[in-house]
């Protein structure tokens, strides 16, 4: 599923004019190597939300989010764009109504809030209005959809469901969900996220009222990943083949081999998933005129 970016950017605020690679807190200027850089940190900092999650109050937590998953990589992780952005030929919203729309957002939020947390139906639906309303605002120059995703994953974990958009094992839920934002169906991601949503071990999680201070879920302790191996199976969730990726990369990457399959894996299946996207998704950027052009398939 391509779509083109366009970035009506004349001063190259966010990439380098010469190479189109986005300035980052490493200065990296190739783009191979600041994708395996944006694999192994966006997947760390990912393994992070899953046990300790930011709790949504408004939509400062959507900043808050980005901020904890580009910390590593990009000086304005967690800012609002300062450009503006179309995708395929359909501008996402314009800069100068921003504020209008993150008080609709902070409305949503709210009234999703109020929804007891049995009735699916509604809470589905609210989701659908929020993770459509955040994805057309866009706000974020890079990496919007994950952003959301993690956002909408929080909000029915709240409600005492699991709820995974982009799951490992099922690449039919992420084109619903690319297909349901790209068209700004509604009705199809109310009806993804309801077949979706699944009730979770834990009935909510418990987290402070300020963003980014999540505790973890109470109840069935949670593994530390700093002591202990929370991938420590036999489980192995392949990579597709591809030319742009090498061995050395991937094994860089802490991808294995399977000679018997013939096809590269990884045990962690976070990992995988983002590997998976950036081989899938991630190509080339240009410059033109101004007007950064970035090919890849989708934001992730």
């Amino acid at each position: 599923m391509k779509n083109n970016y366009y970035y009506l950017d004349r001063d190259y605020s966010y990439a380098d004019p010469e190479t189109g690679v986005l300035r980052n807190l490493k200065n990296i200027t190739n783009d191979k190597t600041l994708t395996a850089f944006e694999a192994t940190n966006t997947a760390k900092r990912a393994r992070e939300l899953a046990i300790n999650p930011i709790h949504i109050s408004d939509s400062s937590a959507i900043c808050a989010i980005h901020r904890h998953l580009f910390q590593d990589i990009y000086k304005w992780a967690g800012e609002k764009r300062t450009v503006e952005i179309s995708k395929s030929g359909n501008p996402f919203f314009p800069l100068a109504y921003f504020n209008r729309a993150i008080s609709y957002i902070d409305q949503l939020i709210s009234d999703f809030k109020k929804i007891k947390n049995t009735d699916t139906r509604a809470l589905s639906h609210k989701l659908a209005e929020i993770l459509d309303t955040v994805n057309h605002l866009h706000p974020f120059r890079e990496w919007n959809g994950r952003t959301q995703r993690e956002c909408i994953r929080v909000l029915a974990l709240e409600k005492g469901y699991a709820l995974d958009l982009n799951p490992p094992d099922n690449k039919e839920i992420y084109e619903q969900y690319m297909t349901g934002t790209i068209n700004g169906d509604i009705k199809a991601l109310e009806k993804l996220i309801f077949d979706s949503m699944q009730p979770e071990l834990h009935k909510t999680i418990n987290c402070n009222d300020r963003p980014g201070t999540g505790r973890r879920p109470s109840g069935n302790r949670q593994p530390d990943p700093k002591t202990e191996n929370v991938f420590a199976s036999d489980e192995k969730y392949f990579i597709p083949n591809a030319p742009s990726f090498g061995s050395q990369e991937l094994n860089e990457l802490g991808c294995q081999y399977d000679k018997d399959a013939k096809q590269w894996y990884h045990k962690d299946p976070m990992k995988a998933r983002e590997i998976r996207r950036l081989i899938e998704e991630r190509e080339q950027w240009r410059g033109v005129d101004g007007i950064q052009k970035n090919t890849k398939s989708i934001d992730f």
